[in-house]
């Protein structure tokens, strides 16, 4: 129901009492966490899985997002470190 994105369902939703919204967590936003958070789109929304929360990340100010290097296939050249600078291998 939360795509792997919540502990907990607990918050009353806003038009029908008898439905529950998550407790979206790993920056996941939406009744069911089913799209990344305003600022949290460095990369497309995933459902979270046993292996990988599939977190969405703050967005890169910088010319490249990991997105545009993923469909641009270069993912295995480039790298983002903590500051969203893009650094070659």
């Amino acid at each position: 129901m939360c795509n792997g994105h919540a502990a907990a369902c607990d918050q009353p939703h806003p038009t029908d009492p008898e439905k529950l919204i998550c407790n979206c967590e790993h920056n996941t936003c939406g009744h069911h966490c089913e799209t990344c958070c305003q600022g949290y789109i460095q990369k497309p929304w995933r459902p979270a899985t046993e292996e990988s929360a599939n977190a969405c990340e703050r967005e890169c100010i910088c010319p490249f997002s990991m997105h545009k290097i993923e469909t641009l296939g270069m993912r295995s050249k480039v790298s983002v470190n903590l500051l969203s600078y893009i650094r070659t291998r």
